[in-house]
């Protein structure tokens, strides 16, 4: 098997090396993209389904690198706007 391999390099022809080469690299950096999105992903999504259960779970507060945990915030932040508003309302209604 070596000889034939030997045998191959010295008839072909340069331009043959060459994309041999080229596309051994491409096959390289496609499947180093794909594994690295894949074991992204696969985290991102672990982390939301963890932030999600402790959420359904009754938990008020979610890990901070979540995605959720910007939703968390404003919704918060919009109760709290909604029960200033509710005690304007009734100052109001009370003459205050």
């Amino acid at each position: 098997m070596t000889n034939d391999l030997i045998d191959f390099y010295l008839k072909s022809h340069p331009v043959t090396i060459g994309v041999l080469i080229l596309l051994s690299v491409y096959f390289i950096v496609l499947n180093w993209v794909f594994f690295y999105r894949y074991f992204t992903l696969n985290s991102w999504y672990n982390r939301e389904n963890n932030s999600l259960e402790a959420l359904l779970m009754g938990a008020t507060t979610i890990d901070e690198s979540s995605f959720l945990n910007n939703f968390i915030k404003d919704y918060v932040i919009i109760n709290i706007l909604i029960l200033l508003d509710e005690k304007h309302k009734n100052l109001i209604k009370r003459g205050i």
